[in-house]
């Protein structure tokens, strides 16, 4: 995707604040994912890279949404970390203050 805009997929019950034909005139690559979700843009750069997937499990009480996502994902997380990706997952990372990190979008563990 060197050198374009990024695209920018939403969710199937999402509807765009903008018709497609609005969204391209303005230069952004939009469409309509077949599944549910919320709305992702995507990066745009060479230098960086992105994986995008989805999980459908069935309610695991008492385990929280964070711990389930956790235990999912371990073996994506471990594979990466073999080939030397540094990961800071679901926006764990300590530089950001808790009250500002419980605000922010990444913090909430769930599809896009």
């Amino acid at each position: 995707m060197g050198g374009k805009k990024p695209p920018f997929r939403w969710g199937y019950h999402q509807s765009p604040l903008y018709p497609a034909e609005t969204l391209a005139k303005m230069g952004i690559r939009g469409v309509r994912r077949p599944t549910g979700g919320r709305a992702v843009l995507h990066q745009a750069s060479t230098q960086k890279a992105e994986l995008t997937y989805s999980l459908i499990v069935p309610n695991l009480e008492p385990r929280s949404r964070r711990e389930v996502y956790a235990y999912l994902c371990q073996f994506l997380w471990k594979g990466l970390r073999n080939l030397g990706v540094q990961l800071d997952p679901i926006g764990a990372s300590a530089s950001h203050p808790r009250d500002e990190m419980c605000r922010t979008y990444h913090h909430r563990a769930s599809c896009f």
